[in-house]
Order: structure tokens, then sequence, then C-alpha cells
């Protein structure tokens, strides 16, 4: 019972945190409101590593089939990286500042894109919360696909970021 019970405090902090997410993006528009990773705060940017550091760790879990080793991961990075430490802070910078505040847009890019990584992660794992989640993406018009199985997988960034700061100097 207390290992049942123990999944289940992991599975609605997981589900909490995709509605705190979504419930932060609801005036972006990834299209125009996107900030550039350059751009980002040195707080935003260590949070994208850490997503993708996340990523990298559930691709070779899933190249594996375990599972546990996914649901560890992700868990880990909702409770120690999101809830303890970003997401308490994004609070007061999403809820406070204007709409067309940098600091706000560079919070909801992280925002949106740990959102959309985080829900495709965990589909094979979670499929009916993530399936409803992304139902809700869709009707909001901010995502094509009918439905989260219809998307590809997200990569992992690493590269690409470093192209960014080579190109910057």
């Amino acid at each position: 019972m207390d290992m049942l019970k123990q999944v289940s405090e992991v599975y609605r902090k997981i589900r909490n945190t995709f509605r705190f997410l979504h419930g932060n993006v609801a005036d972006f528009d990834p299209t125009k409101d996107r900030v550039a990773y350059a751009d980002l705060r040195e707080m935003d940017q260590y949070v994208y590593m850490r997503l993708q550091d996340v990523l990298k760790t559930v691709h070779a879990a899933y190249d594996r089939y375990d599972f546990a080793a996914v649901y560890h991961a992700v868990n880990n990075f909702v409770a120690v990286e999101l809830s303890s430490f970003y997401l308490d802070i994004a609070k007061d910078v999403v809820y406070i500042e204007g709409t067309d505040n940098k600091d706000r847009r560079a919070m909801q890019t992280v925002i949106y894109d740990t959102l959309m990584t985080l829900v495709k992660v965990m589909t094979p794992i979670i499929p009916h919360t993530t399936d409803e989640m992304w139902s809700y993406l869709h009707a909001q018009g901010v995502v094509q696909e009918v439905s989260v199985q219809l998307t590809d997988f997200p990569e992992v960034m690493y590269k690409r970021i470093l192209r960014i700061y080579v190109q910057n100097g």
C-alpha cells in the first residue's frame, strides 16, 4: 500500500505540474513570443539545459526499455528543478510582470518547451494524462496534431545550443 501511495503521489505531482505549466503559457504564442536561447537569463538557460539533460537520460532509458529510469528522471526534474526552484520563482515573474516583459516571455519560453517535452516523453507511461493535456493544447490552437501520439519524440538540443554560443562569441 505504501508503494502505491508513493506512485500515486508522484503521478499527482507530474499531473499538477502539467497543469501549472499549461496555465502559465495561456497568453504565450511560441511563434511570436519565443525568446532565443542566447537571450535567456542564466537561470532560464540553466533550467533549459537541465531539461536537455533529462531528455538525454530519457532517450537512453527508453532505448534500454527502462521505464523506471524515465519515471525517476522526470520525477526528480519535476520535484527538484521545477517545483522547488524554477516554478517558485516563475510565479513571481509571470504573475506580476506585464504581458510583453522580456523576463516574463523568457520564462514562458522555458515553461512552454518544458511542458511540450515532458508531455511527449511521458506519453508511453501515462498516455491518458498526456493525451488529455494535448487535447487542451490542440483546442487552444497551440499544437496542430490532434493527439500527442502523432508527434515526434523531442530531440536533445545540446549541439544546437552550442552552435548558438559559438556564433555569439
